[in-house]
């Protein structure tokens, strides 16, 4: 399976690195015949189907290391490290260049946005949708900007770098900025991993977050209303995994992928499949 956040970080789902085990069911018969289906045949046939939109991320770059006098010892062989996020705004991660010996060092690592210190345990509580057992560490691996409105947005794709934790699993960290005045940040854990996600899905001048993480059965979406995350209760699409989802994960008692076959009678979109 491959592997959606609210910061404080706003973390919003953050599992052990993998999503829960469930048991998982697809239509007995051939979906082609079934009037009620309809099989995308990959996942990223059914996202291209869903994100039309041109209001997206842009300018994405690799995130940066600055190795430059500003490192912080925690002790004889714990340092965090500054790294750079971008260079459109002064947002630095303190973090460690290498994985730490232990669960309780992660949660020293923090970043600062205009001097504003902001503990990266606080965003992944925040998290919208999961319960989180361990603390997840992460790769702070690109950053890319969106103009949306008045504001603007800065988007950081997050990927777990545990080593008990699944490596594929996405995340991003959503930044709100007025000017140079953070607004507000959300941790979106476990996503799909395409940063098409982020758009105003349904025109309505709101930027949207859509939910589809691995396993989920219910693609959904959310907006950003005031500065809130708001799940839209009317617009949702069901999915089943296929045939082969399941005889594969039956076999390796694990996979990594997303549902795509559409329960076309239980699904509200804002098109027609």
């Amino acid at each position: 399976m491959k592997k959606m956040f609210l910061i404080s970080f706003v973390c919003m789902c953050v599992c052990c690195g993998e999503s829960p085990k469930k048991n998982i069911t697809s239509p007995k018969n051939n979906i082609a015949s079934q009037k009620n289906y309809i099989d995308f045949e990959s996942s990223e046939k059914l996202f291209n189907k869903i994100s039309k939109t041109t209001n997206l991320f842009k300018n994405k770059k690799e995130t940066q290391i600055d190795y430059e006098g500003d490192t912080q010892s925690l002790s004889d062989s714990i340092i965090l490290v500054k790294k750079r996020i971008g260079t459109k705004y002064n947002i630095n991660l303190y973090t460690y260049l290498y994985t730490p010996p232990t669960y309780a060092a992660f949660h020293s690592e923090y970043l600062k946005i205009n001097n504003l210190k902001i503990s990266i345990d606080s965003l992944l509580y925040k998290e919208h949708n999961n319960v989180i057992e361990k603390h997840p560490y992460f790769y702070f691996r690109t950053v890319s900007y969106l103009h949306f409105g008045k504001n603007d947005y800065i988007l950081i794709e997050l990927q777990n770098r545990n080593f008990n934790m699944n490596g594929d699993i996405t995340s991003y960290l959503l930044i709100k900025m007025h000017k140079s005045t953070l607004i507000s940040t959300w941790l979106f854990y476990n996503g799909y991993h395409d940063e098409k996600v982020f758009a105003d899905f349904d025109n309505d001048g709101e930027l949207d977050y859509l939910d589809w993480g691995t396993r989920k059965n219910e693609i959904s979406l959310y907006s950003l209303k005031k500065d809130s995350l708001i799940k839209n209760k009317e617009k949702f699409i069901f999915v089943v995994p296929s045939k082969e989802f399941i005889e594969f994960e039956e076999t390796f008692h694990d996979s990594n992928d997303w549902y795509f076959i559409v329960d076309k009678s239980k699904s509200n979109w804002f098109f027609k499949f």
